[in-house]
């Protein structure tokens, strides 16, 4: 995800991205939206395929649980960004 901003932040910074925008925002921020809302379900299926193979074999550890931790808050994280994508692009 950290990665996918970053890419778009170095788009923001070509001049025909700023172009396209001034044309037509809407159509801009619609795509970062779907492309957000993308990562934002990928996210989420790979949460619930990691905890139900660590519950599934009995390897719910410490580590497990600290790296749910961190998805969830990955997937907090994108689904304010899906709610307003409007600050994804700032």
């Amino acid at each position: 995800m950290v990665a996918a901003l970053d890419c778009r932040r170095a788009d923001r910074d070509r001049p025909a991205w700023r172009a396209d925008h001034r044309r037509n925002p809407a159509a801009v921020d619609t795509l970062c939206a779907e492309i957000l809302c993308d990562q934002r379900h990928q996210a989420i299926t790979v949460l619930r395929v990691a905890t139900a193979t660590s519950w599934r074999f009995g390897v719910w550890s410490l580590a497990d649980a600290k790296r749910s931790r961190e998805i969830h808050r990955l997937v907090d994280l994108m689904q304010r960004l899906v709610a307003a994508p409007d600050l994804a692009m700032r």
